[in-house]
This record gives structure tokens, C-alpha cells and sequence, in this order.
């Protein structure tokens, strides 16, 4: 059950497309903690649901990046 061994072509296109689905995945940690530090209120102590959701969204969001 060996592989079969991809060309020098497929291989790069599959790094290219391993590199691009990272920066993606960057990009989505980089928004989470972008709305961290700048749209949740922390001195009030209390959040709306809409913002709940929000947190919970790009926390998850974060995490899985």
C-alpha cells in the first residue's frame, strides 16, 4: 500500500495550496483577536447576546486557526 509519488508540478500545487489555506487561517486568528482588543467593551462587564454571539464565533474562530 504505498503511495503513488506526485510529480515535482503536483506536488508545489499542493504546498501552494497548503500555504494560501494557512494565510486564510491567519487571517481569521488576526480578525478574532483584532475584535478582542477593539469591539468588546471589557469595563462595563456585561455583554449584549448579539455580542456573546460574536465573542463565541471569533473565539472558536481563533481557536480552530
Amino acid at each position: 500500500m504505498n503511495k503513488p509519488k506526485l510529480m515535482p508540478e503536483q506536488y508545489l500545487k499542493g504546498q501552494l495550496h497548503r500555504l494560501m489555506m494557512s494565510a486564510v487561517d491567519f487571517r481569521h486568528a488576526s480578525s478574532a483577536a483584532t475584535f478582542l482588543m477593539e469591539d468588546v467593551n471589557w469595563e462595563i462587564g456585561r455583554c449584549t447576546q448579539e455580542d456573546r454571539r460574536r465573542f463565541k464565533c471569533y473565539e472558536t474562530s481563533m481557536v480552530v486557526s
